[in-house]
């Protein structure tokens, strides 16, 4: 803001003797701002002249080239003056960073002093929950300089913030932006169940949930059965599946954790590894009986050496002669993996 102050002028010498009329005129660019001062008796002293001192106000944007003009009845004279602009610092955001967590948000400003004097400013720059800056600047009238101001980031930072740069005179704002750093979020999508001697796989995916791209090393831990690890570079938002193989062998039968780790995050699976089928046979139970004619007999089958349970299966139970008998019904005892059973039309077999 511009303060009132006032021009003075010294407006004339008195170059005659005697007592002078009361009566002087200052005139600026054509208008009369003060007028009238008192000019006493002087000694009757031939060429004799003293000064005098005439001022007239300024306010706010009164800066500029004047011409001053001093009367009395008998005489006038010009000047040109100015009026000076007070010290104001304009400021413009001329570039901001875009910093990753944990680094520093940097605002270059320009400051302008468009006055005509010499001034000291702090200019501050304030950028929210982040935090403020600020320096000191000195400039001469119609000088410019650039000043760079700093925030720190740090973690959960990441996001979008104004920057407000200000002096005593003016403020510029900029919209700026923290980023997220690269996130490897995994997530464990199957697992097999092999018999020992062959392969554990791990399907997995990993998902980049940063905003700038990044490599990790990301490992399938088995425990016992081992470690495997591969190196992925992910764009930012971007994801993929990777499938993991440990090798297994005699004695690894088990239940097992499987994890998959990333540097940021981890995921786990319960796995087994099942031990190798025996001999695999059918039995009837009871292996031998007796019946009368007309009576029912009823057999169970029983599947043997399946300590691992059975994956699939196809078999039939037949009468060898039907003459001397023949299967009435069937039923099982446990869902079928294939639901195909069925009884011949001679009443002879049964086909599971």
């Amino acid at each position: 803001m511009k303060s009132s102050s006032s021009v003075s002028i010294i407006l004339f010498r008195i170059v005659r003797a005697g007592t002078l009329r009361k009566y002087s005129v200052v005139t600026i660019n054509g208008n009369t701002r003060c007028c009238r001062k008192s000019i006493e008796r002087y000694p009757p002293q031939k060429d004799s002249a003293t000064n005098v001192t005439l001022s007239v106000g300024t306010g706010a944007d009164d800066a500029g080239e004047y011409t001053a003009t001093v009367a009395s009845e008998d005489d006038s004279a010009t000047a040109n003056v100015t009026v000076l602009a007070p010290a104001e610092f304009a400021v413009s955001i001329v570039s901001a960073n875009t910093p990753v967590e944990g680094e520093q948000l940097n605002v270059t400003a320009s400051v302008e002093n468009t006055g005509d004097v010499e001034a000291t400013q702090t200019v501050e720059l304030d950028v929210g929950a982040l935090g403020t800056d600020s320096t000191s600047v000195t400039l001469d009238g119609g000088a410019a300089t650039n000043v760079t101001l700093s925030v720190s980031t740090g973690a959960d930072d990441a996001g979008a913030y104004t920057a407000t740069v200000s002096s005593e005179d003016d403020t510029a704002t900029a919209n700026v932006t923290v980023l997220a750093p690269a996130e490897f979020a995994v997530d464990i999508l199957s697992t097999n169940e092999p018999v020992e001697g062959e392969n554990l796989t791990v399907n997995a995916s990993i998902e980049n949930l940063g905003d700038i791209a990044g490599t990790q090393t990301v490992e399938l831990d088995v425990g016992g059965l081992g470690t495997v690890t591969t190196n992925l570079t992910l764009a930012a938002g971007a994801a993929t599946e990777e499938t993991f193989t440990v090798g297994t062998g005699a004695g690894d039968a088990g239940t097992y954790t499987a994890t998959v780790a990333s540097a940021d995050d981890a995921a786990t699976a319960d796995v087994t590894v099942l031990a190798p089928a025996g001999d695999i046979g059918l039995k009837l139970v009871p292996a031998e009986s007796t019946v009368e004619p007309g009576e029912n007999l009823t057999l169970d089958v029983v599947i043997t050496g399946a300590d691992n349970g059975i994956s699939g299966y196809r078999f039939n139970v037949s009468v060898g002669d039907t003459s001397v008998a023949e299967i009435d019904s069937f039923s099982r005892n446990r869902e079928a993996l294939f639901d195909q059973s069925f009884l011949t039309s001679d009443n002879s077999t049964v086909v599971f």
